[in-house]
C-alpha cells in the first residue's frame, strides 16, 4: 500500500501554532482513550489555551465527574503537576460533558443550550475528524483524498437498507456490504470521510488519517502507553516469550509513528485547516458550498522497518533461545 507523505499548504510553513490556540476552547471527543490523553496533555501544557471541553459518557456505572478526575490522576499528566506552580490552575481548564452517542440528543440540558448551540459556535475556527490510513486498504496507492466509492449506493443508502433488519440479519449482510475491507473499523472510518465530504464540506473541516500509533517517543515520558492495541499487543506475546506464530507477510512494511508525532501532526493540521480557510477568503475566490475538506495522510516514508525488522527488535532484549530466534 502506497501512501504518499502528508503536505500541508506552502504558506503552512509560516504557520504560529501557538498564537492559533492561545485563549481557544477546544471541544475533544475520546478524551479519554489513548490518543485523547496524549492530545489532552499537549495541549495542557504546551497550548496557552482557554479551556479543554470533553464528551464524556457514563461508564460501567462510573460518573462522568469520577471519569474527568480519575483522568486527571493519571500519570501521564505528572509532567504538568511537577513543571507547574499551580498544576491545579491547569486542570481547572478541563471541563466534561456528560454525553451518549446512542441518542439522537447526545447532549444533556443545560450544556447543549450553553455550549453546543449552533449560535456559541459563530467563532469556530476548525474542526478535525480523525480517521485512519486504513479507511481505503483496499487500494494500492492512497492520495489525501476522499474516495466516495461505497458500495450499493452509498453509505446513507446502506443505512436506510439496515435501519428495519434485526442484528442477526445485520450480521449476515455485513460482509458482504463492507467487502472489499476487512472489518466494521475500516468501514465506518470510510464511511465518516464520505459524510464528512457529503455533508459537512461548507464548514472548516479536514480530515486526519493516523498509520498504526505506537507508544510515546519522547512525550508525555518515552515509551508511554496505556492500551493493549495495535503494536502494543503484539509486543507483551513476544516479551512473553509466548509468540509462536502470526498471521502476515514478515517482509511487509507498516505504517508506524509514535502517539506524540501523531498528536503534533494533528494539533497543526487544525490549524492549517483554518489558515486554508482565512487565505481563501481572502482571495475572494473560494466557494464554500461542495469544496473538498483537507486530508492528511501523516506518514513517514524514511527509514521503514519490516514486521519481521520490528518483532527482531522487540526480542532483542530476550537472553533466552526463543529471543535468539526473533534477531
Amino acid at each position: 500500500m502506497d501512501i504518499p507523505g502528508s503536505t500541508l499548504t506552502e504558506s503552512s510553513k509560516q504557520l504560529n501554532v501557538l498564537e492559533f490556540y492561545r485563549d481557544a476552547v477546544v471541544l475533544v471527543t475520546g478524551g479519554t482513550g489513548f490518543l485523547g490523553k496524549v492530545l489532552v496533555e499537549k495541549l495542557l501544557r504546551s497550548m496557552a489555551v482557554k479551556k479543554v471541553v470533553l464528551l464524556v459518557r457514563e461508564k460501567r456505572g462510573t460518573s462522568v465527574p469520577e471519569r474527568l478526575r480519575q483522568l486527571i490522576s493519571d500519570p501521564i499528566f505528572d509532567k504538568i503537576r511537577e513543571s507547574e506552580v499551580h498544576p491545579s490552575k491547569v486542570f481547572a481548564k478541563l471541563e466534561a460533558i456528560e454525553t451518549d452517542f446512542t441518542t439522537d440528543e447526545f447532549v444533556k440540558e443545560p450544556y447543549k443550550t450553553d455550549l453546543l448551540n449552533e449560535t456559541q459556535a459563530r467563532h469556530l475556527k476548525a474542526i478535525v475528524h480523525v480517521s485512519t490510513f486504513y479507511s481505503n486498504c483496499d487500494r494500492a496507492h492512497i492520495e489525501e483524498c476522499v474516495y466516495d466509492d461505497i458500495r450499493y449506493g452509498g453509505w446513507d443508502h446502506i443505512r436506510r437498507i439496515l435501519e428495519p433488519l434485526t442484528e442477526a440479519e445485520k450480521a449476515k449482510l455485513m460482509p458482504s456490504i463492507i467487502a472489499p475491507l476487512p472489518n466494521n473499523y475500516t468501514f465506518s472510518k470510510k464511511c465518516a470521510e464520505v459524510m464528512i465530504q457529503k455533508r459537512f464540506s461548507d464548514l472548516p473541516i479536514g480530515i486526519f488519517r493516523p498509520p498504526i500509533v505506537t507508544p510515546g517517543y519522547r512525550e508525555p515520558v518515552p515509551g508511554w502507553v496505556d492500551s493493549l492495541q495495535g503494536v502494543t499487543a503484539l509486543c507483551i506475546p513476544i516479551l512473553k516469550q509466548r509468540l509462536l506464530w502470526y498471521y502476515g507477510d514478515p517482509a511487509t512494511c507498516p505504517a508506524l509513528a509514535p502517539v506524540d508525532y501523531c498528536i503534533a501532526g494533528l494539533i497543526t493540521a487544525a490549524c492549517d485547516v483554518s489558515h486554508r480557510q482565512e487565505e481563501k477568503r481572502v482571495m475572494e475566490s473560494f466557494v464554500r458550498k461542495g469544496a473538498e475538506p483537507p486530508v492528511y495522510n501523516f506518514y513517514f516514508d524514511k527509514q521503514l522497518i519490516s514486521w519481521q525488522q520490528f518483532i527482531g527488535l522487540v526480542g532483542a532484549s530476550l537472553p533466552t533461545y526463543s529471543g535468539r530466534l526473533f534477531r
